[in-house]
């Protein structure tokens, strides 16, 4: 449920087929810094380092597939800078 979802301190995001971000909580804009106007529609691996993406790209389509994963994560700020994050994704 998207109201459960956008109380979650967590950040938390949708990916499409395509790996296009289709949603995004507050708990994703205050890691990233992009408000969900400015980030929906665009490509997921935005999110990431470059050293990052194709292995969260690859990560991503296993669980389109039907997988599950947890890993840290280098992520991409707005702001230019890098943290490291827990992704989980089901």
């Amino acid at each position: 449920d998207a109201a459960l979802l956008a109380h979650i301190q967590d950040a938390v995001y949708c990916l499409d087929e395509e790996l296009r971000l289709t949603y995004w909580n507050a708990g994703a804009e205050q890691l990233h810094g992009w408000t969900a106007a400015e980030i929906l529609g665009r490509a997921h691996g935005e999110l990431f380092a470059p050293t990052a993406r194709a292995a969260v790209e690859a990560d991503c389509r296993w669980v389109l597939r039907g997988g599950n994963l947890g890993r840290e994560v280098e992520v991409r700020r707005k702001d230019g800078s890098v943290a490291w994050a827990d992704l989980r994704a089901y």
